[in-house]
């Protein structure tokens, strides 16, 4: 599977988001090493020293947030999560945004670094300021900094992946998260971010539209908890199952519109402009592409502009559709965009085929 929001054409509106955007942070970077200065630079670092540094990280990220163009964010909340207590939060990793989205869902929270953050001289010294951890240091020193900042009702945020997932797909878990709440004896808790990675995938420059998912699950004791290297393969199938909830309930027609009318400007900007048109007309095909079934092929018939198709393959990713190209569009997108969906295939006048599904439109 691959992620089309990757893929997606540099525009001018796309890089004024980005501009304005690290305009903001820019200019919040030394109003946060200013505060540093004169929290810690003199005299003892105390508690409340401490929180009130974080509380002012917290507000800026949340205003980040907020003003990010083109970008909305929900948190979700089910279990009524009040981070009154310490422990290991754990969430899977696609962006360099995830920090941020975490950040603002409590002030009393670290963050387990990489080597390559604290590589960024300026960005280092907030990270010291903050007491944020770099991973090469180790576990066993590891649990005895957060050790006392757990105690302290603070939350430990760890990526048990480890690295950025290009695709979305949940990659393989480490077991540091795992051990160092077993170590600590402290409750795990589990968040799941979608949307981040298609806002700002890994290895792009430029902000996309979207909305971002942050989902707080609900903590696990320690007491009666299974041992680190066990609960590291098992909270790696629940989040393989629930992320495939997520994406099956968010990832409908409707999410693909803006990424399918940008994906269409390498046909042109008439191309553009006629998909765009189609889609507000149609309501994003929903009729025709959302839902279940349990055909393994999708045959799409009628559709000379290849929008139906395109949709078909990004919200059923993992069935294989052919689809019509009468106008050339869609092979000129699969020609210049390196995400185009390995799933779909371009075919002329698609011939039936065995436990396949029959869609008729007419594009």
């Amino acid at each position: 599977m691959t992620n089309p929001f990757i893929g997606m054409p540099v525009t001018l509106r796309r890089v004024v988001f980005t501009a304005l955007s690290a305009i903001v942070y820019l200019l919040q970077v030394p109003t946060a090493i200013l505060l540093g200065i004169v929290l810690f630079a003199f005299g003892k670092k105390t508690d409340r020293k401490r929180e009130i540094y974080h509380r002012y990280i917290n507000a800026i990220y949340r205003l980040d947030m907020k003003i990010m163009p083109g970008v909305k964010h929900h948190i979700e909340n089910a279990h009524g999560e009040d981070f009154s207590k310490g422990g290991i939060m754990i969430c899977n990793h696609q962006s360099f945004l995830d920090s941020m989205c975490l950040m603002i869902l409590t002030p009393k929270l670290l963050i387990a670094a990489n080597d390559n953050v604290w590589r960024n001289i300026v960005i280092r010294n907030i990270l010291k300021f903050a007491d944020f951890y770099p991973m090469s240091k180790g576990l066993a020193e590891g649990a005895t900094h957060f050790r006392k900042f757990i105690d302290k009702g603070y939350m430990v945020v760890v990526f048990p992946e480890g690295e950025r997932s290009q695709n979305c797909d949940i990659l393989r878990f480490h077991r540091g998260a795992f051990y160092l709440a077993e170590e600590l004896q402290c409750d795990l808790l589990p968040v799941f971010i979608h949307g981040v990675g298609h806002v700002m995938p890994k290895g792009c420059a430029w902000l996309n539209r979207g909305k971002i998912l942050i989902e707080v699950g609900k903590r696990i004791p320690a007491v009666g908890r299974r041992e680190y290297a066990v609960l590291a393969k098992e909270m790696r199938h629940f989040y393989n199952a629930h992320y495939a909830e997520l994406r099956q309930k968010i990832e409908v027609s409707r999410y693909f519109n803006y990424c399918v009318q940008g994906l269409y400007l390498y046909a042109g900007c008439m191309a553009a402009w006629q998909v765009k048109r189609l889609l507000g007309l149609h309501d994003c095909y929903s009729e025709l592409v959302d839902g279940q079934f349990v055909e393994d092929t999708v045959i799409v018939k009628g559709d000379k502009y290849g929008v139906v198709g395109l949709l078909f393959a990004l919200v059923h990713n993992d069935k294989q559709v052919i689809s019509d190209d009468r106008r050339g569009w869609l092979s000129a997108i699969r020609q210049r965009c390196q995400s185009f969906p390995p799933n779909l295939s371009i075919v002329t006048n698609p011939e039936v085929c065995a436990n396949s599904r029959i869609v008729e439109c007419d594009s």
